[in-house]
């Protein structure tokens, strides 16, 4: 698969260097990058993630492996989602993408499914009821990443930068906007204060009972939220 940089849109000015130039650059997703966001994702869910954190030691590293093994060819079939890259070439962040209304199912054989059950209770009513239907309309932010190299600051500027480039394929392949849950603290303020994401719902994650009749986010704090939220572009 042929992979292009965008011409993107103004960004704000976390993108580019003080003398104007690009700090960073988007390409489409494509095979080569396949050991680089594998290892993005792994290590930034496995060591970080806000949900994953409370099915400890249920959870491998090897999940998230055997996640995007399932996940990888329709990701490159759809073609929605993307990596960021420095000026030097090193690729730091990656954003994972679908059409909401064309999601292709994802086999998933490890307590992983307990986190994605989890998100598809909170979201599948809302994308029946509360958003736009048929192909082409709702973009989904599925999974966003960086690498462990990247500093606090650097960190931040490139969520910044994928938000923005969210914001831009959507506005190019004409969806109406984009829908995303947000689990981190920092997404969240982003989505909500820097990006006017609407909240369409806003749940407290301890309070979540399984199809089994557990609770498998039971020690998570009164304070931790997933949020689901919604862009017009």
């Amino acid at each position: 698969m042929r992979g292009e940089y965008y011409e993107e849109d103004p960004i704000l000015a976390h993108g580019k260097q003080q003398d104007g130039r690009r700090r960073y650059v988007a390409q489409m997703l494509q095979d080569s990058h396949r050991t680089r966001v594998t290892d993005m994702i792994t290590t930034s869910f496995y060591q970080k993630a806000d949900l994953e954190r409370w099915l400890m030691p249920d959870i491998r590293a090897e999940d998230y492996t055997e996640l995007m093994d399932s996940m990888w060819e329709p990701l490159l079939e759809k073609n929605l989602s993307f990596v960021v890259q420095t000026q030097q070439g090193d690729t730091v962040g990656v954003a994972l993408n679908f059409d909401a209304n064309d999601e292709p199912p994802v086999e998933i054989n490890s307590k992983l499914e307990i986190v994605f059950t989890f998100l598809e209770h909170l979201e599948c009513p809302i994308r029946e009821n509360q958003l736009p239907q048929g192909k082409g309309q709702v973009l989904h932010g599925l999974m966003m990443a960086t690498h462990s190299s990247m500093s606090p600051q650097q960190n931040v500027e490139v969520i910044h930068f994928m938000e923005e480039e969210m914001l831009r394929i959507a506005r190019k392949g004409g969806f109406a906007g984009v829908f995303t849950t947000n689990t981190s603290p920092l997404t969240q303020q982003l989505g909500t204060d820097i990006y006017e994401y609407q909240t369409l719902l806003d749940y407290q994650v301890n309070n979540y009972v399984a199809p089994d009749g557990t609770k498998p986010f039971s020690e998570a704090p009164n304070w931790q939220r997933a949020i689901c939220s919604w862009r017009l572009v």
